[in-house]
């Protein structure tokens, strides 16, 4: 249409009101960045009543009326139910039950304006075309003119050589022009053929076909595309289309060209199922990537797989596979977000369990796919079968407490595999009271091995180990009414004490499927073990003690404070090792270990674990990360880390980084956002992004640039910042609001770098 979209012609006749005279508890975001909204007058109106069962009324200046007709002239007001019509002249056929009016015309209901020149109703089907229209939808704040539009009774649309945007009257940022359009109400979509999308009035794009949300929902058509370009592939476009299979099933192929590598094809699949959960499907292919040389392979892959079953179910089902073509692909190819820049590691796993009213039973098949040149494979888990008791049965006073496993390790390389057993058998006599409990307990674990060497089978062996482990946990709570800074507060202290025994047994040659050292915390100051996993049996005589206090708003039960310190003093060495061949740790007891939350306001927190070693006077270990919401949407977070490997480590080197990240409003429309992690032993950012957001009444568009470290490129025991190799890249994202957009790597970036971000705007 040649007509051009006006401020004046549209403001009054719609009920567009600025921002300034809508109550403040109607303004919602969208209202403040339009500076206005389109009110319907007739919002608050009953529409649980077909018009359709109320009756006629007509009001008119002069009237031609016969048995079967009925012709009404000058200022003409017809009425049924909620439904309103106003025009020049009506003419109503009583035989037929149809209206046909010229005008000009006004069609007026709950949900929707129209004005046009003529319009046609029929009231049996409820159906009404108007020509030379123009309309606003009030809940959805579209505005469309068209040569014709017809109406069905559950409000959708039919649109012929029409015109449409979600923008404010006086600046239609962005308009969509089509031969046709259907605006279908009931599932909140809209379909054009023969689309035109302008901005500005500059075409920028011609869509034989599209189809876009009015809400959430998402249906079969193509999505706008995701555009960026980096140091490791170049210009990168993905055009996704989407498609609506079933309820219960979809899935969007998504073609990405990347223009230093070639054609790359993308789909993932969906299925939600009642007995299997949900299933989901990732696979990506690039054939002769030209990036790559003779000795690499050229042709470049993903496959994921993951299911979970329903929460519900008593026999649970899990999958989680990942599998790809090389080392580098991740790096190469997955820069969606940071997060597959770190991986080291790909797993693959598929688990089965039974929740029987005591016991709940398991079966895992595990392994990993290293991607990291300097790691070797690990350990596969081809079976291991799992029972834990899990029942509510008591014996007199006493409670029990089994574990039971047995796997199979397995691996391609020249190592020692084998099978083991594991069992644990106890019992506890817990005493729980309304101000504290105490529980003693004891228990028995078991290891057996089977063992042999690849490559080797006469050098199998056998190895056992038991172990007595007893203990006793026990707690105090106290609190108290107090007032602080005016107002009243329950305070809560919470001293807690843990005694444990674990006898020990020589682990030499005993070794490590699946262990690894626990991180210290205040947490681990009551645990019964310092390991992950069953391959060691950690010895112990030691007596934990630790306190935590609360700062509790009484009329919300929210926490406004947390602090709790503790302590672990040894009374023996500790001779179990992770490595057999280190040496025992003979500390007389643990770093102190702290930490702190505090949700001042809803503005302001703070979270910090520390390790502080009173033996040598110093910090093992600290995270402190403060994080202030001046605004609903602005967001400022200040981190710093420190962190020292387990002694289980061969190389110890101490990672100490400061990290800072910020999204803040400039004005109503402009956003600025920044991230950077800042590493204090290279003197170097480790990653580092920032952008920039245009956020308008109709559009968004965001532009961000970062820098990164390749984890994996850049391994060696000395290197100074000016040797490390940096990957760059540029993300682009633009939304048409009302008709999706394109950018998602923008948001999974962003939130990535900027912790609280969520994306949702």
């Amino acid at each position: 249409m040649g007509q051009e979209l006006k401020e004046e012609s549209i403001s009054a006749r719609f009920h567009w009101q600025p921002l300034s005279i809508i109550p403040v508890e109607e303004r919602d975001d969208q209202c403040w960045r339009c500076g206005g909204k389109y009110v319907d007058p007739l919002g608050d109106i009953d529409t649980s009543q077909s018009p359709a069962e109320s009756d006629l009324e007509v009001s008119a200046g002069d009237s031609d009326i016969s048995d079967d007709s009925a012709v009404f002239y000058d200022t003409v007001v017809v009425e049924q139910g909620y439904r309103r019509l106003e025009a020049e002249r009506v003419s109503i056929d009583r035989v037929n039950e149809t209206v046909s009016a010229s005008g000009p015309v006004r069609v007026q209901e709950p949900g929707i304006l129209m004005f046009g020149d003529t319009i046609k109703y029929d009231s049996l089907s409820e159906q009404a075309t108007l020509t030379d229209a123009e309309f606003v939808l009030y809940d959805k704040q579209l505005y469309a003119r068209a040569d014709e539009v017809t109406r069905d009774r559950n409000g959708s649309l039919d649109i012929d050589d029409g015109t449409l945007t979600f923008c404010t009257p006086d600046d239609p940022s962005w308009l969509l022009s089509a031969d046709t359009i259907r605006v279908n109400t009931t599932n909140n979509t809209g379909e054009a053929w023969g689309a035109k999308i302008g901005i500005k009035g500059v075409p920028i794009a011609y869509l034989p076909w599209v189809q876009f949300p009015l809400g959430d929902q998402r249906k079969t058509g193509l999505l706008f595309p995701d555009i960026g370009s980096d140091t490791r592939g170049g210009f990168d476009v993905t055009a996704p289309i989407y498609l609506n299979l079933a309820p219960d099933y979809d899935a969007t192929y998504s073609p990405r060209h990347i223009g230093d590598r070639g054609l790359m094809h993308q789909l993932n699949a969906r299925r939600l199922g009642k007995r299997w959960g949900l299933w989901s499907f990732n696979g990506s292919l690039l054939s002769d990537d030209r990036t790559r040389n003779e000795l690499e392979t050229s042709d470049r892959w993903l496959i994921n797989v993951n299911q979970e079953s329903p929460a519900s179910s008593r026999f649970r089902t899990s999958i989680d596979y990942t599998r790809v073509s090389d080392n580098e692909y991740l790096r190469d190819l997955e820069n969606n977000t940071l997060r597959a820049q770190r991986q080291t590691a790909l797993l693959q796993r598929a688990s089965a369990d039974w929740l029987d009213d005591n016991w709940l039973l398991s079966l895992e098949a595990q392994q990993f796919q290293s991607i990291a040149e300097d790691l070797s494979d690990t350990y596969k888990k081809l079976p291991q079968v799992s029972a834990r008791w899990r029942g509510q049965k008591r014996f007199g006073e006493l409670e029990p407490m089994a574990v039971f496993q047995v796997a199979n390790f397995d691996t391609d390389l020249d190592r020692v595999k084998g099978q083991r057993i594991y069992s644990e058998v106890g019992v506890s006599s817990p005493v729980r009271r309304s101000y504290g409990f105490i529980t003693p307990s004891l228990r028995h674990r078991s290891l057996r091995y089977n063992l042999n060497q690849t490559g080797d089978p006469t050098a199998s062996r056998s190895i056992n180990l038991d172990s007595w482990v007893a203990s006793v946990d026990a707690g105090l709570e106290f609190d108290r009414t107090m007032t602080f800074s005016g107002k009243e507060w329950l305070q809560t202290l919470e001293p807690r004490a843990h005694y444990l025994y674990a006898s020990y047994e020589d682990h030499a040659g005993v070794p490590d499927f699946d262990s690894a050292e626990l991180t210290f915390s205040y947490r681990q100051l009551f645990r019964t073990t310092r390991f992950s996993g069953f391959d060691r049996l950690a010895d112990a005589n030691q007596f934990a003690l630790g306190v935590t206090s609360r700062l509790i708003d009484p009329k919300s039960g929210v926490e406004k404070v947390t602090a709790s310190i503790g302590q672990v003093f040894h009374f023996r060495d500790q001779k179990v090792r992770l490595n057999d061949q280190d040496p025992a740790l003979t500390d007389e007891g643990s770093a102190l270990a702290f930490s702190l939350d505090v949700r001042a306001s809803e503005h302001w927190s703070v979270q910090s674990n520390f390790l502080f070693d009173a033996y040598d006077r110093q910090f093992d270990a600290a995270n402190v990360r403060a994080t202030y919401r001046p605004a609903e949407d602005a967001l400022i977070n200040v981190g710093y880390t420190l962190r020292e490997p387990p002694p289980s480590s061969l190389a110890r080197p101490v990672t100490e980084q400061v990290n800072a990240s910020t999204y803040i409003p400039i004005n109503r429309n402009w956003r600025g956002f920044a991230a950077v992690r800042y590493s204090m032993e290279i003197n170097s950012t480790v990653e580092d992004m920032v952008g920039v957001e245009y956020d308008g009444c109709c559009w968004r568009a965001r532009l961000i640039y970062m820098s990164y470290l390749d984890p994996l490129r850049n391994v060696s025991d000395s290197f100074i910042s000016s040797d490390l190799q940096r990957d760059r890249a540029f993300q682009f994202q633009f939304v048409l609001k009302g008709l999706g957009g394109f950018g998602s790597r923008v948001d999974n970036l962003m939130q990535d770098m900027i912790r609280g971000f969520n994306g949702k705007r």
